[in-house]
């Protein structure tokens, strides 16, 4: 019985620790919120967002051979929309497929704001013949059509 008694204390200093809530491993599970970034500024320095976790704000129309992300601030540049059915599918993708679903190819573009990551070309583009640059989305909040009409 010498043995067991050693035990018991190394048994109840395991069994408080689990019950003893511990800040450092939580603070652990929290991760930073991404950082907003304008479009504009994404496209304009792609090789310095490339790869990076963000939030962003676009205008997204939806065409035959895929969907637009850009902004009026730089009408002359834009990225590929995508999304990853490797990633858990977020509720609010279905929101914005049924936005863009019912809005994406008319005058008044989709508007949303984005979380996910840029990547500068990633992709080869066949219907262009290029190497396009696409923001992978994982979730979308504030979902509303453009109360304008604009063209990109």
């Amino acid at each position: 019985m010498k043995g067991g008694s050693r035990g018991v204390p190394v048994i109840i200093a395991i069994a408080g620790l689990a019950l003893c809530p511990s800040h450092s491993i939580h603070a652990q599970d929290r991760r930073p919120a991404p950082p907003t970034v304008p479009l504009c500024e994404v496209l304009t320095h792609p090789k310095q967002y490339s790869g990076k976790n963000m939030v962003i704000t676009v205008r997204i129309s939806a065409f035959k051979h895929g969907t637009s992300l850009w902004d009026p601030a730089c009408p002359k540049l834009g990225t590929d929309l995508h999304t990853d059915p490797s990633v858990s599918p977020d509720p609010s993708l279905q929101e914005l497929r049924t936005a863009l679903r019912q809005h994406g190819l008319g005058d008044h573009p989709v508007i949303a704001t984005l979380t996910g990551v840029f990547v500068d070309q990633q992709q080869y583009d066949g219907f262009r013949q290029q190497v396009i640059s696409v923001f992978t989305v994982v979730a979308a909040s504030d979902i509303h059509r453009s109360p304008a009409a604009e063209r990109h």
